[in-house]
């Protein structure tokens, strides 16, 4: 058994930097998650526990390893890694856009007052006032992601979202698995809707 930081660490220099990054990523994300909840029970009494793991704990972790190969490749994932991604598809569509070349985007930016509530968006190009959208199929179809609700419902509140956030930007994009894991086809899917290169 490992710790968390080792493992991550491990995986970081031993696999590609997308397997890296989309691990640390997922970490990040869960450990803040952890103690948002902790802290919400401490209110009501309870201990908190140990503070969330952060780039920080896993620089050091990777200076205790040492490793012989790979360092570069750690380093490289821990610094691009980001919690704000929500899942792998949103990392991998991440480490995409840095590879082939193309603009950072901002992530999970809100649009306030849609459909009366707030709308977050996975990815933000605010110089040419861009949205992007990493959807899979899970937030549509049947399971865990949509639960009991009706999915016809569900396909028409998101179109009804995409349609008043496209009132208050420049271009609105979507795209799933099979652009984001063939660089060939991301390339040119990003380069026709007019992503800024870096």
């Amino acid at each position: 058994m490992t710790s968390l930081a080792r493992t991550l660490v491990d995986v970081a220099t031993t696999s590609t930097l997308l397997a890296g990054v989309t691990m640390v990523d997922h970490a990040l994300r869960v450990e803040q998650a952890r103690v948002e909840r902790e802290l919400k029970q401490a209110r009501r009494g309870h201990i908190p526990g140990r503070p969330a793991l952060s780039k920080e704990d896993l620089y050091l972790e990777l200076a205790v390893v040492n490793p012989r190969t790979g360092r570069m490749r750690a380093e490289q994932a821990i610094a691009f890694a980001n919690p704000l991604a929500a899942n792998p598809g949103e990392t991998l569509s991440r480490v995409r856009i840095f590879q082939l070349g193309f603009a950072a985007p901002e992530l999970q930016v809100c649009f306030p007052d849609i459909l009366g509530g707030d709308a977050w968006v996975d990815f933000f190009w605010r110089r040419v006032r861009k949205i992007g959208e990493f959807d899979g199929f899970l937030k549509y179809g049947t399971g865990p992601v949509l639960g009991d609700r009706d999915p016809s419902a569900v396909v028409w509140r998101e179109k009804q979202r995409e349609d008043a956030l496209r009132a208050r930007v420049s271009s609105f994009d979507r795209w799933g698995w099979d652009l984001a894991l063939s660089p060939t086809r991301f390339h040119g899917f990003l380069t026709e809707r007019g992503v800024p290169r870096a």
